[in-house]
């Protein structure tokens, strides 16, 4: 096909054959590429936020009127015509259909063949872009973590002023979550470590998990902070419970002791209750966030609307980072794949997780999240790093580039590289070694890190 950018949308009429470049869930048609049937088409196009639009003349029904190809394209500002929630059901589904299904989609193709060496030199320049990008909130992450881990040992001493910090942690979390790059290497490192890295690591992930649909949900200031506070310590009581060492064969953990384990959130509750002006919201928070709106789980069995909306939200965040982030790394999910497991729970006979929640955490992350290992059109691989949200088909991604024995890393920004696509998604034992371990989570975490007192992981890394 050979589309050509359409910016006067007096143009658009029935008959002509559009692909649309712009978020899934902002339009309601089947596929971002087809031919105009009626005026409603035309007025739900024209209602689009964000939208990049392409016309083939060749698909189309013949012109009365040539249409001129614009000199310099650019984003059309359009009002936004999304419903109250957002997206809906069938949208939703569509972001966790099968890679098949969704990129079936012919990709745009270039009148004239690329440039290789043009290619090269572009993504090595977006590699180094995406770098001085990535060490910059990476240094953020580690400073948090780093943090978090004093403020808990504090905390179990009952230290006051640890809880002061620890309220200025979750307001630099929410302050770095502002920006929508950052967003999205959070959401990167949180998503592909592939390993449990201990509580520390697991609170902080579960902290900015739970802010960012928090967020996404339209929770005021005050909530997501007071929403940040339960998450971050929603499994504080575990620190006060008997410890027993387990071997994986990654390694060995210190884990609570399974009789025991039951007792954590109240453990938690009761801990954090004694420091005076601690949110009762963040107490329901760490008490409910193991119930499930069923009424099966503990420790007191609550169910639908018992639970508060912070609990549910932490509930989701918490069991999303225990899915990319098992204790034993090959019992570990790809991003893609727990979402899906999650997404499923929507659709049982006993509703676990909150559906609006589950829902905002697809919408966010999108059908390639952050960490997801992919193959591309031209047999390449790569690791996503950073969502496009007006186009999650065409993400950023991180790949290698041999010449002889060395291996270089290149950046593939597929809005840019159109003659590109995504195959499909890759489970790690899919990939050759020599490339999983340069695409390895936490690779490139620890290729930006110069300073000698930046932690270090044995085994697995992310970017």
């Amino acid at each position: 096909m050979s589309y050509q950018r359409l910016e006067n949308l007096d143009e658009l009429r029935v008959g002509l054959h559009v692909k649309l470049e712009c978020s899934w869930w902002a339009h309601p048609f089947a596929t971002s590429q087809f031919k105009i049937a009626s005026q409603k088409d035309i007025e739900i196009i024209r209602g689009i936020r964000k939208l990049k639009l392409y016309y083939d003349p060749r698909l189309s029904d013949p012109l009365t009127k040539p249409l001129e190809e614009p000199e310099e394209p650019e984003i059309l500002e359009l009002e936004e015509t999304i419903s109250e929630e957002g997206f809906s059901d069938d949208d939703s589904l569509l972001l966790l259909q099968d890679e098949e299904e969704v990129l079936d989609e012919e990709p745009i193709q270039l009148i004239d063949a690329p440039d290789p060496e043009e290619i090269k030199k572009n993504r090595k320049r977006v590699y180094q872009d995406r770098k001085t990008h990535l060490k910059k909130v990476e240094d953020a992450y580690w400073k948090v973590l780093g943090k978090s881990k004093d403020i808990f040992k504090r905390i179990g001493t009952g230290n006051h002023a640890a809880v002061k910090n620890a309220a200025q942690l979750v307001n630099n979390v929410t302050s770095v979550l502002k920006h929508e790059q950052a967003t999205m290497t959070l959401m990167d490192i949180v998503s592909s470590t592939g390993m449990a890295e201990g509580l520390s690591s697991h609170a902080l992930n579960v902290c900015i998990m739970s802010s960012i649909i928090g967020r996404e949900m339209g929770l005021s200031p005050e909530e997501l902070h007071m929403l940040g506070l339960g998450a971050l310590f929603h499994d504080m009581g575990k620190r006060l419970l008997p410890m027993k060492v387990k071997f994986h064969s990654t390694g060995i953990t210190m884990e609570p002791d399974p009789e025991s384990i039951k007792l954590h959130p109240e453990k938690g509750k009761e801990l954090m209750a004694k420091f005076k002006d601690f949110p009762r919201q963040s107490l329901e928070a760490i008490i409910q966030h193991h119930e499930r709106l069923d009424g099966s789980v503990y420790p007191e069995g609550l169910s639908n609307e018992q639970i508060s909306l912070f609990a549910q939200i932490v509930m989701v965040a918490d069991e999303y980072d225990e899915l990319c982030n098992a204790a034993e790394m090959d019992k570990s999910l790809t991003p893609h794949e727990a979402l899906a497991q999650l997404y499923r729970h929507i659709n049982a006979k006993h509703q676990r997780f909150s559906k609006q929640v589950i829902l905002t955490l697809i919408q966010t992350m999108t059908v390639f999240p952050p960490g997801t290992l992919v193959e591309l059109s031209d047999g390449t691989i790569g690791q996503v790093i950073s969502v496009n949200l007006q186009n999650p088909t065409r993400p950023l991604l991180l790949s290698s580039h041999f010449e002889g024995s060395r291996q270089e890393a290149l950046m593939v920004d597929l809005v840019e590289e159109v003659h590109l696509s995504i195959a499909r998604s890759l489970r790690p034992s899919e990939v050759p070694p020599k490339i999983l371990e340069f695409l390895s989570p936490r690779r490139m975490s620890i290729f930006v890190h110069q300073e000698e007192n930046v932690p270090r992981f044995a085994g697995k890394m992310s970017t």
